[in-house]
């Protein structure tokens, strides 16, 4: 980098302050800077290494020959407890690091050494919480000695809170990922050009102050959840799901705006009824009704696993057939259908669960009236929607790919 002592840095944009004020960086000492940018930049890298380790899906942890620990309560009790907790008052000292070249448009070698202990000691946090979440999983004794069926519903519940807390530890990461990147972009490098003025300047280093809120909540969202029943916990993962649908919805809605002239407007926007249609089954199992009841408020431990493990893939299938159309702008290759028509099947075992379920509880005298029967008419007319939406969607796609299609 070619920063020399007290050099004045300008970091231009096309904006400029209402006051017409640029905003400006001294460098005192380059040299420490440099050491900083790169010592930033590893703790970014590692952190995407121990996403990528622990970001994993329910199927591919459920395929592996390991149960779960005996320690599994005590570590989480200490992630969630002290070591995430430790997080938030590590980036405030982070962010006074940078408040000097914020304000007094400076930058000089102790804050930036101060920074470096920071970025340390944040590192060696994270490596005890991947240590700890490594000891979450023991080899599978069952390999050897058979399940005692009593015991099997506990054990199916205990391996999906495991999963579900190492899940929630990656999305900590993530968090303290994207934290890092804005952080990053604050930095002043001579190549910078996104600071515009002192004002925006400002505004972004106030803004990421604010965000360190995310990584609080992180923590508190933890013991909230692990305290949970076990229809909280589930539920609160069904939630989850209808956000994600959300983001996803949002996402294509504004891809849309901004790319008027793409090759497949009409299935992206006929796909945009599916994605709310999904986010409204979601909704719809976790979130009570007036009378505070859910559909699946009487299902036993086994079924709302059953339940979950047949909805849990869902976004991810949905988020797979939004990425290929987006990219098939100019499609490289031919285009099998089929891939179309397996969105129809997404729902299909989940409903004939709830369904099975519904009816069952329906026909039991000491259910409350009416309200099983009304799930199921709520039920049908979804699947109903839904059904019409595929077709509409398969339509337009084929439609639009017409010269694309492999034969079937």
């Amino acid at each position: 980098m070619s920063i020399t002592n007290d050099r004045e840095m300008p970091l231009q944009g096309q904006q400029e302050e209402m006051e017409g004020e640029p905003y400006t960086v001294k460098i005192l000492s380059p040299k420490y800077l440099d050491l900083f940018v790169e010592a930033v930049a590893e703790l970014k890298e590692f952190l995407r290494q121990k996403i990528h380790q622990f970001e994993r899906t329910t199927r591919q942890v459920a395929r592996d020959p390991i149960e779960v620990s005996s320690e599994f309560e005590g570590n989480v009790d200490r992630i969630k407890t002290i070591l995430l907790p430790s997080i938030p008052e590590k980036l405030h000292r982070l962010c006074d690091t940078l408040s000097d070249s914020i304000y007094l448009q400076k930058l000089e070698a102790p804050r930036l050494r101060n920074g470096m202990k920071v970025l340390d000691e944040i590192e060696s946090t994270v490596n005890q919480i991947c240590s700890l979440m490594t000891s979450f999983w023991v080899p599978d004794r069952h390999q050897f000695f058979p399940y005692d069926q009593s015991d099997g519903h506990t054990e199916r519940f205990e391996r999906y809170k495991c999963e579900r807390v190492q899940s929630k530890l990656a999305d900590a990461f993530t968090n303290l990922h994207e934290f890092l990147q804005c952080y990053h972009d604050l930095l002043p490098l001579p190549e910078r050009r996104t600071m515009q003025t002192r004002q925006l300047a400002k505004s972004d280093f106030e803004y990421l102050i604010n965000s360190i809120r995310l990584t609080e909540g992180c923590g508190k969202h933890l013991i909230e959840w692990c305290d949970m029943s076990e229809l909280g916990a589930i539920r609160e993962h069904w939630q989850h799901i209808a956000r994600e649908l959300e983001d996803l919805l949002g996402e294509l809605v504004e891809f849309l705006t901004i790319n008027k002239d793409i090759h497949a407007p009409q299935p992206l926007r006929e796909f945009i009824l599916i994605l709310k249609l999904s986010r409204l089954f979601f909704n719809k199992i976790s979130i009570a009704t007036s009378e505070e009841f859910y559909p699946t408020s009487d299902m036993n431990t086994a079924q709302l696993l059953n339940l979950i493990d047949l909805t849990v893939s869902i976004p991810y299938k949905l988020m797979n057939a939004y990425d290929e159309m987006e990219c098939y702008n100019a499609p490289r290759r031919n285009i099998n259908l089929q891939k179309v028509s397996d969105l129809a099947k997404l729902f299909q075992a989940p409903l004939n669960l709830l369904s099975n379920h519904l009816s069952d509880q329906a026909a039991n005298p000491n259910s409350p009236e009416n309200v099983h029967v009304k799930f199921i008419q709520w039920y049908a007319d979804w699947q109903s929607h839904f059904s019409l939406a595929i077709r509409r969607f398969h339509i337009a796609y084929r439609d639009t790919y017409s010269n694309f299609l492999i034969a079937n």
